[in-house]
């Protein structure tokens, strides 16, 4: 059993984990049980396949010789920064003497971490309110600050200019960031 998904996320953020399972034995297996151990603080919000019971438990009929199969938890997570949530995952098979017979673990620590991303729009060099007259020529830049506790990698930003005088076929792109449908 492999269980991959972040091992950090913001308070309050998404995720997705997959549970890869597979059968290594020389035979076919029949009556598998996966379930997930979620920790407070982590609830799931779908899962594909939907669980079979306490929206936490799987039943798998059977699953062939080297045969493999996917379960993907979506959810959310909630705490403080610094917390630690680990997410446990448990295989194991259905027998009429012991009830689940266990097979394989696997955990997940996800720390919870700040994400304190601040973005800052600086028109004519004045980070204030500034007066323009009609016909001036706009200067925009976009500043973004990672104050998170983490590295920051592919960030989108949006920037929406609207508005009756603005004269968007003037717009240029010095820096070179990508510029899509006017915006």
């Amino acid at each position: 059993i492999k269980l991959e998904g972040p091992n950090k996320l913001a308070p309050g953020a998404s995720g997705t984990c997959t549970i890869t399972f597979a059968n290594t034995a020389n035979r076919g297996l029949a009556d598998i049980v996966i379930e997930a151990v979620y920790p407070d603080g982590l609830t799931a919000t779908k899962t594909e396949p939907t669980a079979a019971e306490r929206s936490a438990g799987w039943n798998i009929d059977s699953l062939d010789q080297q045969e493999e199969g996917k379960i993907t938890i979506n959810g959310t997570v909630e705490g403080d920064v610094g917390d630690a949530l680990e997410l446990t995952v448990k295989a194991g098979l259905k027998t009429v003497a012991t009830g689940i017979t266990p097979q394989a673990e696997q955990s997940l620590l996800i720390i919870l971490v700040n994400t304190g991303l601040k973005a800052s729009v600086v028109v004519n060099g004045a980070g204030e309110n500034s007066v323009v007259e009609p016909g001036d020529d706009l200067s925009y830049a976009v500043r973004l600050a990672n104050q998170s506790d983490s590295e920051l990698n592919d960030a989108t930003v949006k920037v929406t200019l609207t508005g009756a005088a603005l004269d968007l076929t003037k717009l240029t792109n010095p820096s070179k960031a990508v510029v899509k449908d006017g915006t």
